[in-house]
């Protein structure tokens, strides 16, 4: 189930850096941190999945910091 929470992330980070280079922002550099939680019980499929983005460029609008998730 990690693999699938990894994978979720690294799909998600290279998405959040393709819409800004298609905006043609300056990207440098982008990573994200992931937090989850399971069920306690059998599937212990994923109730939560947090992931907080740090992006790193030249020139980003302020509409992108601390943008709110939805």
């Amino acid at each position: 189930m990690e693999l699938m929470l990894a994978g979720a992330g690294g799909c998600t980070a290279y998405d959040v850096v393709l819409i800004l280079k298609r905006g043609r922002h300056a990207i440098q550099g982008c990573s994200v941190k992931l937090t989850s939680e399971r069920a306690d019980t059998d599937p212990k499929v994923f109730t939560r999945i947090h992931m907080h983005f740090t992006v790193r460029g030249k020139g980003l609008p302020p509409r992108w910091w601390n943008a709110p998730s939805r």
